[in-house]
């Protein structure tokens, strides 16, 4: 197993096979484990590693069998814990507004930058801060700040994460995207009792869970299912009947 330690996470990104654009040999010293180039919104190029290239690296595998050597694995290579063997993996992204929270990266479809540019139209909910186009769906965007009354910020580090629920594309704006934390079913803590004094009751009723972060230490799990819940009871102006959990 090899891992690539990166300075931060900006964007996830979805592309088509033949969305990748190949590079000539002579443009990069290391052409062999790139598979080609995506644009990006802002017209970035954006470089693609091939990974199966990486995983068979002469220089890669050799300095893996070396770190094997110095940090062996118990009983042949076998985890020290059965239980995260049997149980399934589960891959959390893990952003903030406020405190920070995770969401299984199975639900979000891709994270882009803030936009420049949206439609306000007459009459929208506060809570709403706008609407996109984005690949010929309109996207709009909730800002959780607004929806769970907390402080408005304004940071040049904003994202969106996209995600999809019943066959409609929703955005959620935060602050920053930070991590993303890969972690076994075992190991995800059910919905329980909050500290009311580290989370806004609001927020606590919308979270499923907690998932232990190796950066930021315990994690609330964002129900995005919750959330959009809460959104359309504002806006039908009916109150929500969701007890909090002992």
């Amino acid at each position: 197993m090899i891992g690539l330690l990166v300075y931060s996470i900006d964007s996830i990104m979805t592309y088509f096979r033949n969305d990748i654009l190949q590079f000539t040999k002579l443009a990069i010293p290391r052409a062999d484990i790139v598979k080609g180039c995506l644009i990006g919104k802002e017209n970035e190029i954006v470089m693609v590693f091939d990974h199966e290239v990486l995983r068979t690296d002469p220089v890669l595998v050799e300095t893996a069998r070396r770190c094997e050597d110095v940090h062996p694995f118990e009983e042949g290579g076998k985890p020290k814990d059965e239980d995260d063997a049997a149980s399934p993996r589960l891959t959390f992204i893990v952003f903030s507004f406020g405190k920070h929270f995770a969401l299984d990266t199975s639900l979000i479809s891709e994270v882009i930058n803030y936009p420049e540019t949206m439609l306000n139209p007459p009459y929208a909910l506060d809570f709403v801060e706008g609407i996109i186009s984005l690949r010929g769906d309109l996207i709009p965007l909730i800002n959780p700040r607004t929806l769970y009354g907390l402080p408005t910020e304004r940071k040049a580090g904003k994202r969106v994460l996209i995600f999809k629920h019943e066959d409609r594309k929703y955005g959620i704006i935060v602050d920053y995207v930070d991590e993303i934390v890969i972690t076994t079913a075992n190991k995800v803590t059910e919905r329980m009792a909050i500290n009311h004094k580290t989370a806004s009751l609001t927020i606590a009723e919308d979270v499923s869970g907690c998932i232990h972060s190796p950066t930021h230490g315990l994690v609330m799990i964002l129900d995005v299912n919750a959330v959009l819940q809460r959104c359309f009871a504002k806006a039908s102006g009916t109150a929500l009947e969701q007890p909090i959990s002992p």
